[in-house]
């Protein structure tokens, strides 16, 4: 009887598991063998965790894997073979791997000293982007595109066989059009070292993302090392999000040079950038080993296994063989998912006020300025908003708790504001500062040049004791200091819901009894925030400090060329070009732009004969578009708008929008505009 009910408590459905392969974060699998059919196969099963199994998400995130898999047909992917449930608790069945991972294989050379061959590396990318293309070229019955997206390529979702084979596994988190979405707006999906750019902010990815992961992998089996290595997991996105290739100009020395620029060309930053697709990249992969006579095949790989000792070795966490019949499609896509009951985080709009209360058992701060006046009482979040958003001179001296009154520099938790404000000023008194009076009308064409002559600077808007200050690298934002308090970074985090308001005072009263760090690094060390939302929230922040230059209606602006930001943030994730044309779209109401364009009076427009940017990389909607192209060659802007309104072309903010930014960004020119 024992040894029956031993039995019963190791089956699934038909399946009797015998050894437990692994497990992730939603399901573990294991051998299993089918007892009704009596056939000696092995199968791996997979089977959503215990404390999971209610957990209506993540139970549709398992049926969408099944789907989506039953969907696909590829010897390079391993397949579900069946898919069902017992006793409440869902499992599929799974082809079987005889062999290892790519994950298990890197970490045996890497211990070895020793690289990945270049023709074994090439080989596992090169089966591995036969399998991508086929995942995001699917379709369904009806010829319709299934929009699938990976997400998870990396080493240990690389199976090779004993025999030589490379399959691709694990489609949890996989998006499609085929399913709706699981992944709340914003949540990191994926494994830390193995994402895009745009995957580390939780931004929308496309097939696109899938081929920087694989880079990734294939640059790892080159050089045997981490590409993106970080001493913290906030250090490591940040690297990713940076597209910040220097172990591979590091150790990459020795590596062919053609494998190295189609490295760096699958890992660009922007998607636009990188190959269009898994078989353009596939295509360059082959075009170099005909080039350079190397032979990527299977008899090599498992030659190399060989010598590793590895043949025969279980596959990790999942497995595969031969591929079998066709499974019904239509009848796992039937499965009744409706339980699911997605909740999204909510969007509290928590806001601190400008003088929250005081916790007289906590920290009390009394702050006193050089003139003998004195601010007080404040709380530890009272005074960094104070120094952040420059209401208080960096010169006064600070009272903690009615001790000894001491120097506003020595407060570590100031370190950071004061370190900043000190590089501004020591900045705007060399001599290769400028300024002059702030004229909004001028500014975009100001910004615009800075960003097609790639320039390396400083920009500060200052009128009082407002200031924004954006550094600029190549042409790119890289460090942003406002004394805006709608941009502090606490505060941002608590309008998006992130954090709660408590979690905020709570960090920032560790941060100012501690006396050290950073607001992001106590937030994340109290479990309040995951790397990848501070990431996030920082890439958002530069952001709308960038866009704000566009609100400024008066003061002056100074400019400095050549002053590099003592540390770089993070940059914005879409084109310096297109974020001055959201500034244009967000801060210009059609009443100024028409304002503003009067100077030019009824002189011609024509398009730039040597044009300095791409109106591609602009970010424009298709009515600007459409008003760009049809304004240039006209007699007047004025005669244009009124043929336009009556030829209903476009809706007039638009041509004015788009006049005033081909103008600024030199696609445009009229006599009447005086600043080309």
């Amino acid at each position: 009887m024992g040894s029956l009910r031993a039995m019963a408590e190791n089956r699934v459905g038909p399946y009797l598991l015998t050894d437990r392969l692994g497990s992730g974060g939603m399901a573990e699998v294991w051998v299993g063998q089918n007892m009704e059919t009596g056939a000696p196969s092995r199968y791996a099963i997979k089977r959503i965790l215990p404390q999971l199994s209610k957990d209506s998400r993540f139970v549709a995130m398992f049926c969408d894997e099944a789907r989506i898999c039953a969907a696909l047909h590829h010897p390079n992917i391993v397949r579900v073979l069946d898919f069902g449930e017992h006793r409440g608790e869902l499992f599929m069945a799974m082809e079987y791997v005889e062999g290892t991972s790519c994950a298990r294989l890197l970490r045996n050379v890497a211990a070895k000293g020793r690289r990945f061959p270049l023709d074994v590396a090439l080989f596992i990318a090169r089966e591995v982007l036969e399998a991508l293309s086929y995942a995001h070229d699917a379709q369904d019955e009806k010829s319709r595109s299934l929009g699938i997206v990976h997400r998870d390529v990396s080493p240990g979702n690389i199976l090779v066989s004993a025999s030589g084979e490379v399959k691709l596994t694990d489609f949890g988190i996989v998006r499609s059009e085929f399913i709706a979405r699981r992944t709340y707006p914003g949540e990191l999906k994926g494994k830390i070292g193995y994402m895009s750019p745009e995957q580390v902010v939780g931004g929308d990815v496309d097939p696109r993302s899938d081929l920087f992961a694989l880079g990734i992998v294939f640059a790892e089996m080159l050089l045997t090392r981490p590409l993106f290595p970080g001493r913290s997991e906030m250090e490591t996105l940040t690297r990713i999000y940076e597209a910040d290739l220097r172990t591979l100009d590091q150790h990459g020395d020795d590596l062919p040079r053609g494998i190295v620029d189609i490295l760096r060309w699958t890992l660009q930053r922007r998607p636009n950038e990188r190959p269009r697709s898994a078989r353009e990249l596939a295509q360059s992969l082959d075009k170099f080993a005909i080039q350079e006579s190397v032979e990527p095949t299977s008899a090599k790989l498992v030659n190399w296994l060989g010598e590793l000792g590895l043949l025969g070795s279980r596959s990790g966490v999942r497995a595969a063989t031969p591929s079998p019949d066709k499974q019904d499609l239509q009848a796992i896509r039937s499965l009744d998912i409706s339980q699911e009951s997605v909740r999204r985080r909510s969007s509290l709009p928590p806001r601190i006020a400008s003088q929250p209360g005081i916790n007289l058992n906590g920290t009390v701060y009394e702050v006193r300025l050089s003139n003998g006046d004195i601010v007080s009482p404040l709380g530890s979040y009272e005074l960094l908003e104070s120094y952040a958003t420059r209401r208080v001179p960096v010169n006064a001296v600070i009272v903690k708790n009615n001790g000894r009154p001491r120097p506003a520099r020595q407060f570590a938790c100031l370190s950071s504001i004061i370190a900043t404000e000190d590089w501004l000023e020591n900045v705007l008194q060399s001599r290769m500062a400028y300024h002059h009076i702030l004229d909004r009308s001028r500014l975009p064409t100001f910004l615009f040049g800075l960003v097609i002559k790639d320039e390396t600077a400083l920009v500060v808007a200052r009128d009082g004791s407002r200031q924004t200050a954006i550094a600029w690298d190549k042409g790119v934002p890289v460090h942003a200091a406002s004394s805006d308090r709608e941009t502090l970074l606490g505060l941002q985090l608590v309008r998006s819901g992130i954090i709660s308001e408590g979690q905020l005072l709570r960090a920032v009263e560790t941060l100012a009894d501690a006396d050290c760090g950073r607001l992001g690094d106590v937030l994340i060390e109290q479990r309040s925030l995951l790397p990848a939302d501070l990431l996030r929230a920082l890439v958002e922040q530069l952001k709308a400090r960038t866009l704000s230059l566009g609100s400024w209606e008066s003061g002056e602006i100074w400019y400095v060329s050549g002053a590099c930001a003592p540390s770089f943030g993070v940059k914005t994730n879409e084109s310096s070009f297109g974020l001055l044309t959201s500034m244009i779209r967000n801060s210009f109401s059609g009443r100024e732009l028409s304002r503003i364009l009067a100077i030019l009076g009824d002189g011609p427009i024509a398009a730039s004969p040597v044009p300095r940017v791409d109106f591609k990389n602009l970010g424009l909607t298709a009515q600007e578009l459409a008003a760009l192209g049809s304004v240039a060659g006209s007699r007047s802007l004025g005669r244009f708008m009124t043929e336009a309104m009556g030829n209903s072309i476009s809706h007039p903010d638009d041509i004015l929008r788009a006049v005033f930014i081909g103008l600024s960004a030199g696609l445009l020119v009229s006599p009447g505009w005086p600043w080309h």
